[in-house]
This record gives C-alpha cells, structure tokens and sequence, in this order.
C-alpha cells in the first residue's frame, strides 16, 4: 500500500511478474535473479558436468558490460559444452532482456542484486530459529524450551498423560 515507485525489482522467473512489474511501475528496471537463472541452467546438465558448466557461465554474468557478456554467451553456445546443452543457450536468450539491465550498475550494486536470496535466506533463518526455540506447554502446566528429541519426549509423555487429549502448545517467535 501506498508504494509510488519502484527502482529495481530482481524477479525469480515467475511468468507475467516482470511485465506487471513494468505495467503498474513504467519506470522500474526489472532484473532476472541470476542464481536462479543458473541453478535453472545446472538442472538440466548431469550431474558431473554441472562445475564445468557453472564455470563457463560465471563469465557471462560476471562480464564488464552486456556487450561482453553477450559475446561470451555467442562463445558458448558454439563451443562443445553448449552445443550438449542447447536449452542453457535457449533459456538466457529468453530471459536476456531481464538479464542485460544488471550490467548498468557498479559491481558493487551488481552484488546486491544478482539474487533474490538474500531475501529468502533471512525468511529461512527466522523460520528456523523461530522452529528451533518453540516453547511446549505440558499437561502437567510447566513450560519447557525444546526442540527436536527432548519435544518429542516430552509429547509423548504428555499424551500418555492426557490419554488421548490433545495436548496445550504455546508458539512464540523469537
């Protein structure tokens, strides 16, 4: 609510996203993350081939301008390891137009957005430090701080309690 504008949007793939994006917020620039175009890129190599690949493409991306860039992925797409995997080629050319806006910026900026991970990677923490401290509330009325074995047991002795009664929990984010 209330957002007026948009200075950079770093999208993950989802269809449409990018050009509602660019509907709603005409003057936002709209960059593909781009771990999530080369994980998409390694899940289609075998499984031995995937640091080679991952090194060929780390060039393209890393490249000082988007001319460079396009360049090395020209190269690529000719050489041995893209001829096998065609799709790769296939799948940056589609997204190239989302991919080039990355080039404009400094390094610096370049490390801020290249990925939508930073994001999700402090979801993922909260989530498991929120999981790892859950506060269990007994039957028996004591609160006890648990996790893993020790909440199980003490679940378990909770039901045999109870017999049968659901038990009491009590979740707190930390």
């Amino acid at each position: 609510r209330g957002l007026k504008d948009i200075l950079i949007a770093v999208v993950d793939g989802l269809k449409g996203f990018p050009q509602a994006l660019e509907t709603a917020f005409p003057n936002t620039t709209v960059q593909t993350c781009i771990v999530h175009l080369i994980r998409h890129s390694l899940s289609s190599s075998s499984y031995r081939e995937r640091r080679q690949l991952a090194a060929v493409l780390k060039p393209i991306y890393q490249a000082e301008s988007a001319d460079r860039a396009e360049t090395l992925l020209d190269e690529f797409e000719q050489s041995e390891l893209g001829q096998r995997y065609p799709d790769v080629v296939r799948s940056w050319r589609q997204r190239w137009t989302y991919v080039i806006p990355f080039f404009a910026f400094s390094p610096l900026i370049r490390k801020a957005i290249y990925t939508t991970n930073a994001i999700e990677s402090l979801n993922a923490t909260v989530r498991r430090a929120v999981r790892a401290r859950t506060l269990h509330q007994c039957r028996r009325g004591k609160e006890t701080d648990v996790s893993g074995l020790a909440r199980s047991q003490c679940e378990m002795e909770c039901s045999h309690a109870a017999l049968g009664i659901l038990q009491t929990r009590i979740c707190h984010s930390f």
